[in-house]
């Protein structure tokens, strides 16, 4: 395997814990700065609307120079927005580092999905995506131990973000000592590719929408499960935290399934068919029967987004790095929009609608990739 695919999932595996350390640290954040959840919501939503602007400035800097040095340049500005939340003196300034933070998330999210579209193989590119993905569902399950040893051993909030922070400035010096110099990918970058014309950009939009609307439905579950079970099924905090460790070990397990298996029967639109229905039956299913089919939702939905990442480089080729960039940025703004949808909805008809609303979400990318006609004929 290139050297710069596993340097691109240790990047990711760092991007994955320092996004997902924020949430076990969220009550003390909120006690600190004394605010509520409603003005805390900001915390998260800066970095996913700032996340676009990193992704679309991102893709211009990745044309001109490469997806390497987009990585390098990402990391720097992801390391110094989350150093800057640790040193924040007031939650105003907080959201400044936040919104430094959610610029370089978008930047290096995009260019570790460009640096392995651009130097994995086409007829493993797929099984290479979901490895790549499996790191994030790692972090996920990594996070919540990680924050209980930072507590072990004294360590609070501010402290644990400075430790983490230089994870991406570590993983910087062993990439430049290790990759191959010079530090260009396979697509030479001096060539500036053309831009996509009219109908390009609406099939953009169409794959923009929906990988969205999956992201609803995986996100919202990830984020929201342990508080539903709380709160509408009444159950303790163990058994919850139990649910939902259940589900991301399934979500991960079907990743690294996906990674070492190529399943050649199924193409591309077979796996982000069968992904979405199963998604949401299992979803609906845990919703309204037994909370037990949740993390078969999980193990569901764990191909489709790496799948889809594969299914864009195919379709759009050459043009991969602004497809991304939409698409990727895209998603931030529509995660946005999904936290505030759960919390109206939830706030006016309960938190169990809410959920089924974005497992309604996964029922509509079957339905959209029924027509798939629309987006594309092949594979």
């Amino acid at each position: 395997m290139p050297a710069l695919i596993i340097a691109t999932y240790l990047s990711l595996l760092i991007l994955g814990l320092m996004d997902n350390i924020r949430g076990p640290y969220y009550p003390e954040i909120l006690a600190e700065y004394m605010i509520g959840v409603d003005r805390g919501s900001l915390f998260f939503a800066v970095v996913s609307a700032l996340a676009f602007a990193g992704s679309v400035f991102g893709h211009r800097f990745a044309e001109r120079r490469s997806s390497t040095h987009l990585l390098f340049v990402a990391s720097a500005v992801f390391a110094s927005g989350f150093a800057a939340i640790a040193l924040a003196p007031t939650f105003e300034w907080m959201l400044v580092a936040c919104g430094l933070f959610g610029l370089g998330f978008g930047a290096l999210n995009l260019a570790q999905n460009m640096a392995v579209s651009d130097v994995a193989p086409a007829h493993s590119r797929r099984r290479i995506f979901n490895g790549l993905h499996s790191m994030y569902g790692l972090a996920s399950l990594a996070a919540p131990l990680l924050a209980s040893g930072f507590r072990w051993l004294g360590m609070d909030w501010r402290g644990a973000f400075l430790v983490l922070s230089s994870l991406p400035l570590l993983w910087m010096a062993i990439a430049w000592w290790w990759l191959p110099r010079p530090l260009v990918s396979a697509r030479a970058h001096h060539a500036r590719t053309p831009g996509l014309n009219s109908g390009e950009w609406t099939v953009v939009l169409l794959y923009a929408i929906f990988t969205s609307a999956y992201l609803w439905g995986e996100i919202s579950l990830a984020t929201r499960m342990v508080q539903w079970l709380r709160s509408d099924m009444q159950m303790a905090p163990d058994p919850a935290n139990l649910y939902m460790g259940a589900f991301f070990a399934l979500f991960v397990a079907g990743r690294i399934l996906f990674s070492l298996v190529h399943f050649e029967t199924l193409g591309n639109w077979d796996i982000l068919r069968y992904s979405s229905l199963a998604g949401a039956v299992f979803m609906v299913l845990g919703l309204k029967l037994h909370p037990a089919f949740l993390p078969l939702a999980g193990l569901a939905m764990a191909p489709f987004y790496p799948t889809a990442m594969e299914q864009i480089n195919f379709r759009f080729n050459e043009k991969r790095s602004q497809a991304l960039g939409f698409i990727i940025g895209f998603g931030s703004l529509s995660v946005v929009g999904m936290h505030l949808v759960l919390g109206w909805v939830g706030a006016a008809w309960g938190l169990t609608d809410s959920l089924l609303l974005c497992a309604a979400c996964l029922g509509g990318v079957y339905v959209a990739l029924q027509a798939r006609a629309l987006f594309d004929t092949t594979r």
